[in-house]
């Protein structure tokens, strides 16, 4: 969050490998990115070399629920947003639950 609890969706890469550290702020990718968030999982799929961005809360935003369900990538390649739209051919009960302040792994053989 942002001073006076203003939740952001600003885009900060840290870059190391000089002294000291600098934080560069990312502007101007492509796509449409997400409602501002936080409490969300983020991970670094290094195979593909996206970043996987689900749920979180936003608590300025009038919804049913507090948290949110949906997913997001940056592709790093192409420094795009792509939004995933998830469905289910065989469950008609199939529903991706809105969750917050959760945690989320990436495993890959």
């Amino acid at each position: 969050k942002k001073p006076n609890n203003i939740v952001s969706n600003e885009l900060w890469l840290l870059k190391i490998g000089k002294n000291p550290v600098e934080w560069i702020k990312i502007e101007n990718l492509k796509g449409k990115p997400p409602l501002p968030r936080y409490q969300h999982s983020m991970n670094y799929y290094e195979n593909k070399e996206i970043i996987i961005i689900h749920g979180g809360r936003n608590d300025h935003f009038n919804s049913e629920s507090f948290s949110m369900n949906s997913t997001f990538i940056i592709d790093l390649c192409r420094w795009q947003w792509i939004e995933v739209r998830i469905f289910n051919n065989y469950y008609e009960s199939f529903k991706i639950f809105e969750r917050c302040s959760h945690g989320a792994v990436i495993w890959s053989k």
